[in-house]
């Protein structure tokens, strides 16, 4: 009997010490019990240095293409163009997809026949208005039948202000894009119409018939 007791014991004694490492070995530092999974750690995605550097988009800019605008005399007798306010004088246009103010025309620059009337008393505005001005000498030009009177337009237009110290003075602007008619007429009132899409590098051609109407 006092054998199976000592036997049992020895048992017992033999298997606590094991029994507490395991039991330690489940305990962190602070008496608590380890995990086994590791902790799940929140990370903010980083930013995309590419988005958040990304420009904001600029408005679309009408573009401007200098062209050649020809009038061609297509009648059987000749025909007279008054330039006298400058080389677009006899020349006009009007937008066919949208609204433009008439009395928008057509920009221009002195040549040899104006002399520096436009840049004078039709100046650009600036600190001051541009000064009252006599209108500019006759300027007619002639045309043969099949001859054509040709200006180097640089593509923009122009509009009248009211000058803040007054008086008057001219802006330019590219024109928006999209249809417009191109008209010239003579001093007879023939005229001639053609339609354009701007903006265009294309020579724009104006051919002036007995009827108005474009070959």
């Amino acid at each position: 009997m006092a054998g199976r007791i000592l036997s049992g014991m020895t048992t017992i004694r033999s298997t606590w010490p094991m029994a507490l490492v395991a039991a330690l070995l489940g305990l962190g530092c602070g008496g608590e019990p380890r995990s086994t999974e590791a902790s799940a750690v929140t990370t903010a995605p980083a930013a995309n240095p590419e988005i958040a550097e990304s420009p904001a988009p600029t408005p679309e800019v009408p573009q401007v293409s200098p062209v050649l605008i020809r009038v061609t005399n297509r009648t059987a007798a000749p025909s007279i163009l008054d330039r006298s306010f400058g080389p677009a004088d006899p020349l006009g246009l009007a937008r066919l997809d949208g609204e433009l103010d008439p009395s928008i025309s057509l920009d221009q620059e002195d040549d040899a026949q104006s002399g520096d009337w436009l840049r004078t008393c039709q100046c650009a505005c600036g600190a001051e208005p541009c000064p009252d001005c006599e209108p500019p000498e006759t300027v007619h030009v002639t045309l043969a039948p099949g001859a054509a009177y040709e200006f180097a337009w640089n593509g923009r237009l122009r509009r009248q202000e009211d000058h803040p110290r007054g008086g008057a003075c001219w802006t330019t602007f590219a024109p928006p894009p999209g249809r417009y008619a191109f008209t010239a007429c003579t001093t007879e009132e023939e005229c001639g119409r053609t339609e354009v899409r701007l903006p265009t590098s294309a020579t724009i051609e104006i051919s002036i018939t007995s009827d108005g109407s474009s070959p």
